[in-house]
């Protein structure tokens, strides 16, 4: 067990047929296993050194682009772009244009993890900080990627995305509840017409 290779304050306490995980000195999580063998144990190792980082990160507020390693770019196709949930009730998403996709790399202790994520220009970029930005499900506010011909309904992703995960919001599951049924008693009313 390479216990250098986690995030300050983590440590994983392996049993026989069990991991623990303590951060700062208490325990926070526990992944059983009966009659593990050794492939099955390791994929639950990888799992929680995959956990413990991402908890780290995520708490301390730690960028994608920061401890993600770019071994690829791969020109966007036109029109293809990453939804972001917006604080916004009229206008509760909002669509980023691509502009490449790139292959990463990112390391969870002695684990590491290929993938590929969608990069939008960085509005918020300053001398000092990078030109592009990376989308992906990583970031909390995300809500997929979409491309001509896309039909999917991302008004309703959106709430589910507050409704499952409220604190990417200002908005509060209760007021998701609230438009739904407003949106419901409004197509009864008006069973013709379509919803925006």
């Amino acid at each position: 067990m390479m216990q250098s290779n986690l995030p300050p304050g983590y440590e994983i306490v392996p049993g026989d047929t069990e991991f623990f995980v303590k951060k700062h000195g208490q325990y926070v999580l526990i992944s059983k296993e009966r009659k593990m063998q050794w492939p099955k144990k390791a994929s639950v190792e990888k799992s929680i050194y995959k956990w413990c980082w991402e908890t780290y990160r995520a708490e301390e507020n730690i960028r994608f682009e920061d401890y993600a390693e770019i071994v690829q770019i791969i020109p966007a196709q036109p029109s293809w772009g990453a939804v972001i949930l917006h604080d916004g009730k009229d206008d509760l998403y909002e669509i980023k244009e691509l502009a490449c996709w790139a292959r990463v790399e990112i390391f969870y202790g002695p684990y590491k993890r290929t993938l590929v994520v969608g990069m939008v220009a960085n509005e918020e970029a300053d001398e000092n900080d990078t030109v592009l930005t990376a989308i992906s499900k990583d970031n909390a506010s995300f809500l997929g990627y979409t491309f001509p011909g896309d039909e999917s309904d991302w008004k309703h992703v959106a709430y589910n995305c507050i409704l499952t995960r409220p604190s990417v919001s200002s908005y509060k599951p209760e007021d998701v509840l609230l438009w739904m049924q407003e949106e419901a008693e409004q197509q009864e009313q008006n069973p013709s017409q379509e919803l925006d």
